[in-house]
């Protein structure tokens, strides 16, 4: 008998990255189950097409090591020149490789990470939003609070008032009366 991948029924014939939205349209789950962003950009980066960019494969090979290594180091502040010097690849190469493989910058990819995190670290009502910016290795809970803003489009307080909205911690009819 023939096994296929969970994945392999989101795989476009051609092989090609999808954008996100189509992803996010595609994948119609049960309540109570949701595909985030990160998901999304590993099954981008998993049936990602061959970069533009000319490289060996074993500088391919290194793009993707520096993605792993953001992946597990999100919480530290990691230089493009660090990264670079961790994959043995010089820091423009790698700058141009990274973008054409996950569409954003090193920097940008590494927020990205973090603020995914925070989301699910949110869920966890016991921590303050200040521990959690810390733990996600923001600098002060502000620039957390920008960040998280920007990508979400809301402030991490919203963002958890409405997971205890949504568990049935809080009444929404006592809120409204505050």
């Amino acid at each position: 008998m023939q096994t296929t991948s969970v994945f392999a029924f989101l795989k476009k014939p051609n092989g090609y990255a999808v954008p996100f939205n189509f992803w996010k349209g595609l994948c119609h789950l049960p309540p109570g189950f949701f595909v985030t962003e990160t998901i999304i950009q590993q099954l981008n980066l998993t049936y990602a097409m061959p970069p533009k960019v000319y490289c060996s494969p074993l500088d391919y090979k290194r793009a993707r090591h520096a993605i792993d290594y953001l992946q597990r180091h999100y919480t530290e502040t990691i230089s493009p020149i660090q990264l670079a010097e961790e994959c043995s690849l010089p820091e423009r190469k790698l700058q141009q490789l990274f973008k054409e493989l996950t569409g954003e910058t090193v920097h940008n990819f590494q927020l990205a990470l973090r603020i995914e995190q925070s989301k699910e670290a949110l869920a966890n009502f016991d921590k303050q939003v200040k521990e959690i910016a810390d733990a996600m290795g923001f600098r002060s809970p502000s620039h957390f609070n920008r960040h998280f803003k920007k990508q979400v489009g809301m402030t991490p307080k919203e963002y958890r008032m409405i997971l205890l909205l949504e568990s049935g911690y809080l009444d929404p009819v006592t809120i409204s009366k505050t």
